[in-house]
C-alpha cells in the first residue's frame, strides 16, 4: 500500500499543514497551488507543488505531469483552466496527459469524482472552505497490483477528522 496526502489552497498556514504532514504517515504529498509562503520552506520543500493564482514569487511549475505508483497523475491549480466556470478545458488537458488522476484546487470546493475514465479530486481548501462548511485535506491510499488498483481517497477536515460523507473509492483497472 502507498499513501499520498492531498492539499491545496492553504494561502499561508504553515504550523496546521506541518501538523497535518506530521500526524499522519505517507510516501507522498502534493499541493494543488495557492500555498503563499516560501516553497523551500518545510513541509513545502517535501512536496510536489503547482503554482496557483496567489504564489506570485514561486519558482514552481503551473502543472505537472507524473507517473507514481504506476497511476499518470496530473496535478495543476486549476486557475488556469477556469475550473470556477466549467471542467472541459481542465478535462480536455487531462485526456490530452493521459491522466487517471487530476488532482486540482482553486475553487475552495471539495470534490471527487470519475468521468470517462478520469478520477478528478479537488481536496477543498485548508483555509478557506466553499461548498463545504469546513476546511479540509486528503489522504490517498492505493492498495493492489498493476492490473487492479484501488484508490481511497478519505477527506480530513482541519481539527484532523475523517469526513465520510465526502470521501471516495474508485478502482482502476489495466
Amino acid at each position: 500500500m502507498a499513501r499520498a496526502l492531498i492539499i491545496s489552497d492553504t494561502h499561508g498556514l504553515t504550523e496546521e499543514v506541518a501538523k497535518a504532514a506530521s500526524l499522519f504517515s505517507f510516501d507522498r504529498a502534493f499541493h494543488c497551488g495557492d500555498f503563499c509562503v516560501d516553497e523551500n520552506r518545510f513541509p513545502f520543500n517535501k512536496m510536489t507543488l503547482v503554482k496557483g493564482n496567489n504564489d506570485f514569487y514561486a519558482a514552481v511549475p503551473l502543472d505537472q505531469e507524473l507517473e507514481w505508483q504506476g497511476i499518470r497523475f496530473f496535478v495543476t491549480h486549476g486557475h488556469t483552466y477556469q475550473v470556477h466556470y466549467s471542467m472541459l478545458q481542465l478535462k480536455y488537458r487531462a485526456q490530452e496527459a493521459s491522466a487517471q488522476v487530476v488532482l486540482f484546487g482553486h475553487t475552495h470546493h471539495p470534490v471527487c469524482f470519475e468521468e470517462e475514465g478520469i478520477i478528478y479530486v479537488n481536496p477543498g481548501s485548508f483555509k478557506e472552505p466553499r461548498g463545504f462548511s469546513k476546511p479540509t485535506f486528503i489522504l490517498l491510499d492505493i492498495k493492489g497490483d498493476e492490473g487492479d488498483k484501488q484508490l481511497q481517497f478519505t477527506y480530513y477536515d482541519h481539527r484532523y477528522q475523517r469526513v465520510p460523507e465526502l470521501s471516495r473509492t474508485f478502482r482502476l483497472r489495466a
